[in-house]
């Protein structure tokens, strides 16, 4: 009777084996779990009182949308040579996110109002790729090319990127197969608040 018994818990043990293994890529990496952008769009509420949604927009195409809103570009605006130089920075974007297999993403835009008046602005742009290699690869890529310094505390990966002046933080984030850029127009400390605030609602 012991004998079977040790026979069913080592069967069990190599099933269990076998399960991960199957859940697991040719690299042995974790398997993703977001599936798509959409999953990631939050609520004004679930941030705090005070929040109000400004726009949403989900996008299908992460590559397409940055080339199209590239030829948009005026060229010949008031200040030509940023406008160029945006430009060059998009199309370096869209670049990055095709090598990196992006599947889709969202913009979502926030803003606290207290008694009609502004007092805090939220930018959340969201990108899924196909496996956690892409999105640790365009995380990379992100914090490099902006001079990110990196944090811990919230996200697989996170960065900050904060102004000299002003009262502007960007935090870049991995979770899972997604980066999210998230941007917060806000003292220090408070940033960093509702920056966690959004990956903790994302990791939930």
């Amino acid at each position: 009777m012991k004998k079977y018994r040790l026979l069913i818990i080592s069967c069990l043990i190599i099933v269990s084996i076998f399960v991960l293994a199957l859940n697991a890529d040719d690299s042995g990496e974790k398997p993703s779990t977001i599936s798509s952008a959409k999953q990631l769009k939050i609520t004004s509420s679930e941030i705090g009182f005070g929040w109000k949604e400004e726009n949403y927009q989900y996008i299908g195409d992460p590559v397409e949308f940055f080339e199209d809103f590239v030829n948009q570009i005026d060229e010949t605006a008031f200040n030509p040579e940023e406008a160029k130089k945006d430009k060059e920075r998009l199309l370096e974007m869209s670049t990055k996110l095709n090598e990196s297999n992006v599947k889709d993403g969202s913009i979502l835009q926030l803003r606290k109002l207290d008694h009609e008046i502004t007092v805090g602005f939220i930018e959340l742009d969201s990108f899924v790729f196909n496996d956690r290699k892409g999105a640790k690869k365009y995380f990379d890529y992100r914090k490099d090319k902006n001079g990110g310094t990196k944090i811990t505390g919230f996200g697989d990966e996170a960065a900050v990127i904060s102004e000299e002046h002003g009262s502007r933080y960007i935090y870049l984030v991995q979770i899972s197969n997604a980066f999210l850029e998230i941007v917060v127009y806000d003292e220090e400390e408070e940033a960093r608040k509702v920056a966690e605030k959004i990956v903790e609602i994302l990791n939930s």
